[in-house]
């Protein structure tokens, strides 16, 4: 009886089972406990207002929004067989992500056959902060990371077996990538690059043929929405009602760092506290100790090892500086939202793989301590990561402000957000009769007059806004606010999010606070007339 337990113990299947359990009761807590943020509700209410019309949604997609259609397709139908709840709806999501789980798994069976590598970069997917919190995410940014990975491990087994099938594996997956979102261009540049590194190495002129075919075909599948892809490129340089897109070069001088950091050790917050940041410190004094008791144990088959195993370990390290040097340069690397990681997710397999490759080398009691030390300095992040944001995020806050109009909203008042691009997403929260208005930018005057604008998704002059932040002048701030009042005649104004301006403009035109906002807990303002 021992021994059969202890067989099944040993199984590797058994653990992987476990493995993919303990991932599944990570993604599961709260999963349905923060309502949409901005981002999800966005997508989710273009979905909602095109359910029954698939072209519609795709033609509001190629003129409106600024992402490809492929994640907004996997949700209208999972929306239509599931419904619209939050975890209905991020179930999605977490499916995708238990696929990364056991897709790492399987990619390590197939870098390391002989060693239990698989098992290891699992489980540290399955406990990693950033892998949850996607995972619980009505976004496509999982989606990415698990195609990602299968066009890492089509490269890598194409130009090892010289197998076709990896070949069309590499393709379909960064087909299917770039239509889930234009950041898998981050990993999708890192394995061409690699694979023409390699042509280049091992002078293999001819093969070439296979590279530059692959591009070609990749481009046919992306041809479809390449039109759309160049109108939002050529917009980009356009000015509109006077605004030009606003971009920002800056960034903080600890980006790669930062970057780093989160894609180990995710976190919304600034500041953490000492416990934290010593169990990430220890874990990274005992973990390069260890890499240099390897290396002086095999100093002398280190030659041996780097020609044999090397290339594995350079491949990882491609894997993360190239997008990460894309990215730095990139406008999705300016902090616009919490978590810019989203965009190189990918990157965190890579360094997963990295730190698997050591601890397959160590001994039993080693490989025991360094990953009970990541388990120990990941375990507040992940506290952290699958906690309820919406008892502290801003971001998260809506559906308690909107339940709140709902119950006190009157014939009369005004529902208003101090940014257009936030309309949708309150509303998606707000009784169907009541419909936010935004306040900047200047245009549209009515959002009800911009094109293929709804209750439900930004116009275009709205959605075009988000990328082009201005602050108004007076006069121009004056029109807007005196348009909005003699277009609505409110007896009382609700206010959500921070709208400083409009705060001392109205006080100024004698209305009085009946409702002050109380920061991030309560971010509404309501004002009457004395």
């Amino acid at each position: 009886m021992k021994e059969k337990l202890k067989k099944t113990l040993g199984n590797e299947l058994f653990i992987l089972g476990v493995i993919l359990l303990l991932a599944l009761i990570l993604r599961l807590i709260n999963l349905g406990a923060e309502p949409y943020w901005g981002d999800e509700s966005l997508s989710l209410d273009i979905v909602k207002h095109y359910s029954g019309d698939l072209s519609g949604m795709i033609n509001y997609l190629k003129e409106i929004e600024i992402h490809p259609p492929l994640y907004y397709i996997l949700l209208k139908y999972w929306s239509l067989w599931f419904g619209y709840a939050e975890a209905a709806i991020r179930s999605l999501s977490l499916i995708f992500g238990l696929g990364t789980v056991w897709l790492v798994y399987y990619a390590g069976k197939k870098f390391y056959p002989a060693a239990k590598f698989g098992l290891i970069a699992a489980f540290i997917t399955a406990i990693l902060p950033l892998q949850i919190e996607f995972s619980q995410e009505a976004r496509p940014y999982i989606f990415v990371c698990f195609f990602g990975l299968l066009n890492i491990l089509g490269l890598w087994q194409f130009l090892e077996t010289k197998n076709k099938k990896y070949l069309a594996l590499f393709i379909a997956s960064a087909v299917t990538g770039i239509y889930l979102h234009y950041s898998f261009a981050f990993i999708l540049a890192a394995t061409l690059s690699w694979w023409l590194l390699n042509l280049i190495r091992e002078k293999k002129g001819r093969e070439i043929i296979y590279w530059l075919s692959s591009i070609f075909i990749i481009f046919l599948g992306f041809y479809y929405w390449l039109t759309a892809f160049l109108y939002k490129i050529v917009l980009s340089q356009v000015e509109l009602s006077g605004l030009a897109r606003t971009v920002t070069n800056l960034r903080s001088f600890e980006f790669f760092e930062a970057k780093f950091y989160n894609l180990l050790w995710l976190t919304k917050e600034k500041l953490i506290s000492p416990l934290e940041i010593f169990t990430v410190g220890l874990f990274k004094i005992i973990f390069a100790g260890l890499l240099f008791v390897w290396l002086y144990r095999n100093k002398d088959n280190l030659k041996a090892w780097l020609a044999e195993e090397g290339k594995k370990i350079f491949y990882f390290l491609w894997l993360i500086f190239i997008p990460l040097g894309l990215f730095l340069f990139s406008p999705q690397s300016y902090a616009y939202s919490t978590i810019m990681e989203r965009h190189i997710i990918t990157a965190s397999l890579a360094l997963i793989f990295i730190i698997s490759a050591l601890v397959i080398n160590l001994k039993p009691k080693e490989k025991l301590l360094i990953l009970t030390l990541f388990c120990l300095s990941a375990a507040n992040f992940d506290v952290r990561v699958i906690g309820d944001d919406s008892v502290w995020d801003p971001f998260h806050r809506g559906k308690i402000v909107a339940d709140y109009i709902n119950k006190n909203y009157r014939t009369g008042d005004l529902v208003a957000v101090y940014g257009s691009s936030g309309r949708t997403d309150f509303n998606h929260f707000l009784r169907p009769e009541i419909s936010a208005v935004g306040v900047y930018p200047i245009f549209p005057l009515a959002w009800q007059d911009d094109y293929l604008s709804s209750r439900e998704t930004l116009g275009f002059l709205e959605n075009e806004s988000q990328l082009r932040a201005n602050t108004p002048t007076e006069q121009e701030f004056n029109l807007r606010i005196d348009y909005l009042l003699k277009k609505y005649k409110p007896s009382r104004i609700w206010l959500y999010g921070d709208g400083k301006l409009l705060n001392e403009w109205l006080l100024a035109d004698n209305w009085r606070h009946a409702i002050v906002s109380s920061g991030r807990l309560f971010p509404v303002n309501l004002y009457v007339k004395k």
